[in-house]
């Protein structure tokens, strides 16, 4: 009932009761979970007190797996995300620690034990390859619901920055007064077929990192035929 009867939120519990192994520790749980959803808007049930659960699973989360998990929502809604690629780039951010590492284990491995822990809090979903005799992820995605709690949470502790141009948006207008230096991360989505010329795809990044300022990595996703992007180390842009 407190989770709103949504599965999503029913397992984000279940996660964060797994490695919980006394009585007290589950009434612990209990007690919070009464005291997020008081600070969902007038501690009423429904799609705020759901959100504050998530906030919970979240907040339960060890230190390290925290950016690992805000960094998924510059990723589209629905969208597979390749394993691979994000150990990578979870790697190149430097969020993947070599103290985590056991014997013989490279910084991949730790990274797919990173996206292992936070598949079994329910955080997100994996895919896997299927083999003879295991089975490796293959990809991840985020429940609609979770995105939404991501997006929201990093744009809270100035995590990333996300602009959305599909649809006729214009993201830039809550940019438009004030700059903002702080968030380190950016990501663009373009619409998806939508062949854009050199000057479109210029306009779109020169205004985006002139909202954002100094930035410590920079995605676009969508459209098709558009140029690759040239980091310029003298003034941090493309």
């Amino acid at each position: 009932r407190e989770c709103g009867n949504l599965p999503l939120a029913i397992s984000a519990i279940g996660g964060v009761l797994t490695p919980k192994t006394s009585l007290e520790e589950w009434e612990t749980v209990k007690n919070d979970v009464d005291s997020y959803i008081r600070m969902s808007e007038g501690g009423k049930e429904g799609y705020g007190a759901v959100l504050q659960v998530l906030a919970l699973s979240y907040d339960e989360l060890p230190y390290h797996l925290k950016p690992c998990f805000l960094y998924l929502g510059q990723f589209r809604e629905d969208e597979d995300i390749d394993a691979e690629m994000l150990y990578r780039m979870w790697t190149a951010e430097g969020m993947v620690s070599s103290d985590h590492r056991r014997k013989r284990e490279t910084l991949t491995d730790v990274a797919e034990r990173y996206l292992y822990e936070m598949a079994s809090r329910s955080m997100l979903q994996v895919k896997f390859y299927e083999f003879s005799t295991s089975r490796k992820v293959e990809s991840c995605y985020l429940h609609d619901l979770m995105r939404d709690f991501c997006l929201a949470r990093g744009k809270e502790v100035e995590f990333l920055k996300l602009l959305d141009f599909r649809g006729g948006n214009d993201p830039l207008s809550d940019y438009s007064t004030e700059r903002d230096d702080s968030t380190p991360r950016c990501s663009i989505h373009m619409e998806d077929g939508k062949k854009h010329g050199l000057g479109d795809v210029d306009s779109m990044i020169s205004m985006a990192l002139e909202a954002s300022g100094q930035l410590r990595s920079f995605t676009l996703s969508g459209g098709c035929g558009f140029p690759r992007v040239i980091f310029d180390s003298n003034k941090c842009k493309y």
